[in-house]
């Protein structure tokens, strides 16, 4: 009964937004981990299971590779060191796309700042029809979130590196899976500590407030 399928779009090459035929070099890719390994690698490998044997098509739209950015968004300070591009740009994208028709416009006439709040936040900024900016939140960057560190002192991660208390993997979850929230209030379920905020519970009233004032930072 369908005529097509859309997935998620994982970790791909850099690409710009828009609708992609999953062919198979983009199922080589997702397989490999071409950027890394992230459950969003799988939306393209259901979509193309969902149609396979009936000749329909499968797709992804908007990856979280999205990438139309001028060059200096991705030099840094560090000569070995480029900034990746990698956001919530499904979501950012439609919501941009769904906020321009509500005000009786289109995407491509407006300029937008558009935050995705979730396990991970990424706040991307488009510019009629491109996402021009956005914080890399899989590797770091930006506000803490729910499961991740967000943007570090440099220096003081490097002495945390370097000190004994972690190892590689579990400095790898601090960034992305048990930092923020989990780390600092030991849950990343929002309801929870909506409840215990509005209770007036001190270090749940100062933590959110700082992730809050660092989403709109």
């Amino acid at each position: 009964e369908l005529d097509a399928v859309s997935g998620r779009g994982g970790l791909l090459h850099p690409m710009p937004h828009g609708t992609f035929r999953v062919d198979e070099a983009m199922l080589r890719d997702l397989k490999a981990g071409v950027q890394g390994e992230h459950a969003s690698n799988l939306g393209g490998l259901i979509a193309h299971d969902l149609v396979a044997g009936s000749g329909k098509p499968a797709f992804i739209v908007d990856p979280v590779v999205v990438d139309e950015v001028a060059e200096r968004v991705k030099i840094t300070g560090v000569k070995a060191i480029r900034r990746k591009v990698i956001s919530h740009a499904l979501n950012q994208i439609a919501t941009a796309h769904r906020y321009a028709r509500e005000q009786g416009t289109a995407y491509e006439a407006l300029n937008l700042i558009v935050a995705h709040l979730g396990g991970g936040i990424s706040i991307g900024a488009h510019a009629h029809g491109r996402c021009i900016d956005t914080n890399n939140a899989l590797d770091g960057e930006g506000p803490f979130t729910p499961q991740r560190s967000g943007s570090l002192p440099q220096r003081q991660f490097m002495d945390l590196c370097f000190s004994g208390r972690y190892t590689q993997g579990e400095l790898k979850q601090l960034i992305k899976g048990r930092g923020g929230l989990i780390d600092l209030l030991g849950t990343a379920d929002l309801r929870e500590l909506e409840r215990r905020y509005l209770a007036g519970e001190g270090e749940v009233v100062s933590v959110l407030d700082a992730m809050v004032y660092q989403i709109a930072k």
